[in-house]
């Protein structure tokens, strides 16, 4: 039997992603607000977005517009 006081699971619902030479633009949309933290990560330069209490689907759908 599941705990009455579980945190609620939030999903990750849809990716959507653009790109230029220039520049990139990531959409994230959810089942609900998140709590989240990003930064940056150095050798190699990445940013990185943490997602708190968030499940990811198996066969998440993306889309590039």
């Amino acid at each position: 039997m599941a705990n009455a006081f579980a945190a609620k699971l939030i999903m990750l619902n849809k990716i959507q992603f653009s790109d230029t030479p220039s520049t990139a633009q990531v959409q994230l949309e959810f089942s609900e607000d998140v709590k989240m933290e990003s930064f940056e990560l150095h050798n190699p330069e990445r940013f990185v977005i943490d997602l708190h209490g968030v499940k990811l689907g198996t066969a998440l759908p993306t889309q590039h517009f």
